[in-house]
């Protein structure tokens, strides 16, 4: 089975097709969008997202969990990866959850209104 098939089965598996769980924080969401971005480079969905984690800020380096080989020689080739900013900021917005509530007061928009507009920041 081809990479990206085995993870449309995960997605499946994660939608609750498979076991009846429901998914968490949009999984399957977040798997539909990295395997639409793979096919889109001709990668796999683990070199698109291990060359999405090892370029974003503050990462210095990035852990892979290859059991055998193959696996590692398919993680290898995040490097040969070049995700372009639009592809990035799909991966983005996939991975930023919803904000519930009360977490979404948080938002600038919000501290902005309980702070009379000026914006607050830590030193």
């Amino acid at each position: 089975m081809a990479p990206s098939a085995r993870t449309v089965c995960r997605v499946k598996k994660s939608k609750g097709q498979a076991n009846g769980h429901r998914p968490r924080f949009g999984a399957a969401q977040v798997l539909e969008g990295l395997v639409a971005i793979a096919d889109e480079l001709g990668r796999t969905p683990a070199q698109v997202a291990l060359n999405w984690v090892a370029n974003r800020p503050g990462v210095s380096s990035t852990l892979v969990g290859a059991r055998t080989l193959a696996q590692l020689e398919d993680n290898l080739g995040a490097l040969d990866t070049t995700l372009t900013a639009e592809h990035v900021a799909r991966l983005e917005q996939l991975g930023c959850p919803d904000l519930l509530h009360p977490y979404d007061l948080h938002v600038p928009e919000h501290t902005r209104r309980l702070h009379g507009g000026a914006i607050v920041t830590a030193r």
